[in-house]
C-alpha cells in the first residue's frame, strides 16, 4: 500500500461514503470494462482465532489501473492495538481472486484531533484503538485493473502490536501476498520504441525474491519491440517480491503494455481474465493533455507517474520484510 496524501485519501472516503449511503446491502454497481464499484462486500476472517470483526468493507477498481479499499474494524482482542496489519484476499463470485491488498495502520501521536474512533486519512491515529473500539481503514493498490467485482472477501494474514509490547500474528496456511511496485524510474533521455501505431500488449514480468525485474516474456510482441520493453523494465524498475507465509519467493505478475506514437492517444486495456497491472509509455502531452508545457515520452504505472518510490505497508510486521525488502528502496 502507498503513501498518500491527505486530499487523496479524504476524497477517496467521501466516494466510498456515497456508495455506502447509495447502496444498504452488498451490491455490484457501475461495472464497466476493467472497472467496478462494491460495497458492504462480505468479510470472513478465515482464521480460527477471532481478533475483530470487519464492516462496510467497500471496493472500488479503476479502468485506469487502481483499487481503492475502505473499510470498518473493530478490535476484539483484550489489549489495546498500537498497531496493525491485515491482508485481505477479494474473490468473485466464482472463487477467483481479484485481488490481494495490504491495510496497515500505527498510533502516531504528532497528527491532529480527530473524532472519537476515527482514523485520519493517513493510515494514523491519535491513541491506541482500545478493546471494542472501532476505526476505519483506508488503502489502495495501485496499477491493478480488474474485470470482475468482488462478491466476497477473507483475511488471510493479521498482525497486531500492542502498548505492553507484545504482539499476535494470525495467518491462514499458504498465506500470499503478489508482487508490488517499489520505484517507477525517472524516463529521461529514453528512445521511444519502434512503433508507428497505438500497440497493446500483454505479457508477464519475472521478478525475484530481491525485487529485480529479470525478464519480460510476450507471445504477443515482435522481438523488437519486446527487447525495447525488456531494457526498460530492468532498467532501475524496483518491486517489492511476492511473498508466501512471510517469505520472499520468485513470481510472475501479469501485465498489459500500452505504447502510443506522439499525437495518437494511449489505447485503452482489453478485457482481461485476471487481475493485470497496466504500465503506459506515451508522449506527455498524449497521456495528460496539452497543459503540459513539456512534451516528452514518459511512462505511468496505473495512475502514478515515473520517479514515484513506494512504501512497503507490511515492514516491521514481517521479519524478513524488513530484512530483505527494505534494502531495495531506491
Amino acid at each position: 500500500m502507498s503513501a498518500i496524501s491527505t486530499k487523496t485519501a479524504v476524497r477517496r472516503v467521501l466516494v466510498f461514503g456515497l456508495f455506502a449511503a447509495a447502496v444498504g446491502s452488498w451490491a455490484q454497481i457501475g461495472t464497466s470494462t476493467n472497472g467496478c464499484r462494491a460495497v458492504d462486500v462480505p468479510t470472513s476472517r478465515s482464521i480460527a482465532d477471532a481478533f475483530g470483526t470487519i464492516d462496510h468493507n467497500n471496493v472500488t477498481f479503476a479502468s485506469v489501473g487502481g483499487s481503492s479499499i475502505e473499510l470498518q474494524f473493530m478490535n476484539q482482542l483484550e489489549q489495546p492495538i498500537k498497531r496493525l496489519a491485515l491482508v485481505l484476499e477479494y474473490s468473485d463470485a466464482d472463487g477467483g481472486v481479484v485481488a490481494k491488498v495490504p491495510l496497515t495502520a500505527q498510533v502516531v501521536p504528532s497528527v491532529p484531533e480527530t473524532a472519537p474512533n476515527v482514523f485520519s486519512p493517513t493510515g494514523a491515529w491519535k491513541a491506541p484503538l482500545l478493546s471494542g473500539d472501532s476505526v476505519e481503514l483506508v488503502g489502495d493498490l495501485p496499477g491493478v485493473i480488474a474485470d470482475r467485482c468482488p462478491a466476497r472477501a477473507a483475511v488471510t494474514f493479521a498482525s497486531f502490536q500492542f502498548v505492553n509490547g507484545s504482539s499476535r500474528t494470525f495467518a491462514v496456511p499458504e498465506w500470499h501476498m503478489d508482487a508490488t511496485l517499489s520505484h517507477i524510474p525517472d524516463n529521461l533521455d529514453v528512445t521511444p520504441p519502434p512503433i508507428r501505431e497505438p500497440v497493446s500488449v500483454r505479457g508477464h514480468l519475472r521478478i525475484t525474491a530481491s525485487g529485480e525485474v529479470i525478464k519480460v516474456t510476450s507471445s504477443e510482441a515482435p522481438s523488437s519491440l519486446l527487447s525495447w520493453i525488456q531494457d526498460r523494465m530492468k532498467s532501475n524498475w524496483k518491486f517489492y517480491p511476492a511473498f508466501l507465509n512471510g517469505h520472499p519467493v520468485p513470481s510472475e505478475l501479469p501485465v498489459i503494455f500500452l505504447l502510443s506514437p506522439k499525437g495518437t492517444p494511449i489505447p485503452k486495456a482489453p478485457i482481461q481474465s485476471e487481475p493485470t497491472t497496466v504500465i503506459r509509455f506515451g508522449w506527455s502531452q498524449d497521456l495528460f493533455g496539452p497543459q503540459n508545457r513539456m512534451d516528452r515520452w514518459t511512462v505511468m504505472y496505473g495512475t502514478l507517474t515515473e520517479g514515484t518510490t513506494l512504501s512497503f505497508s507490511l515492514a516491521g510486521f514481517i521479519p524478513q520484510v524488513e530484512e530483505k525488502v527494505g534494502a531495495n528502496n531506491p
